[in-house]
């Protein structure tokens, strides 16, 4: 796979939504990169492209700062969407 600008934003993409706290991020990250369909990764090898995106800044502050937003408004839409299908089954 060729590391284009994109592939760089969508590995940090996954590394958000993984939670990299966790002590299971990595299997976090895989996980929503198969969703993505893209697998053609292991585990550590992904977890290195991200450290290695972040370290030498290949997506910028500000593209991370949206990538983050795009992500909690995704979450917050899937929220009310959720809650909406409750009020109804109730």
């Amino acid at each position: 796979m060729k590391w284009t600008k994109e592939v760089n934003k969508l590995i940090i993409k996954c590394y958000i939504k993984s939670n990299p706290t966790s002590r299971e991020y990595r299997k976090g990250m895989l996980a929503f990169l198969k969703e993505e369909g893209v697998c053609e990764f292991i585990e550590r090898r992904l977890a290195d492209r991200a450290r290695t995106i972040k370290i030498n800044e290949w997506v910028s502050d500000v593209e991370i700062e949206e990538i983050r937003r795009k992500i909690s408004e995704s979450e917050c839409v899937a929220r009310m969407h959720e809650n909406s299908a409750l009020v109804v089954n109730e």
